[in-house]
């Protein structure tokens, strides 16, 4: 279920990347390839920072899954741009959720002793 929900957050950011861009004169390949960059670009750049190997690398279907998502948002632009608000609250969602992922993959054992200090929460109080 995990897989489905991280392909479907895929598509949704390649969507909301290629609704972003969609001006007259911006070709078919600058809108796919925008898309596809603002949909793994995040991820790509996390793997990088923590030393890990890449997770498109790793399962080519991600590539997939932002390049048929862009396509479809290239050639139905109008039809999604009259659902643009609910795309923006899905992309939000999937931006939340991603973070959670990105937190879990942060905190695995392996990367544990890179991060020796703990976050915790401020023991200050308010002053009334």
């Amino acid at each position: 279920m995990l897989y489905f929900q991280e392909m479907l957050g895929i598509a949704i950011f390649s969507i909301t990347g290629v609704l972003a861009i969609k001006k007259p004169g911006v070709d078919l390949f600058g809108a796919v390839v925008l898309g596809i960059i603002t949909a793994i670009g995040g991820g790509t750049i996390r793997d990088l920072l923590l030393d890990l190997p890449i997770f498109w690398i790793a399962d080519f279907n991600y590539i997939w899954a932002a390049l048929f998502a862009a396509l479809l948002a290239f050639f139905l632009t109008p039809r999604l741009q009259q659902r643009y608000q609910l795309l923006l609250y899905l992309d939000g969602l999937a931006a939340a959720l991603f973070g959670l992922a990105a937190t879990e993959k942060v905190l695995t054992p392996h990367l544990a002793c890179a991060f020796p200090w703990r976050i915790t929460r401020p023991t200050s109080t308010w002053m009334a």
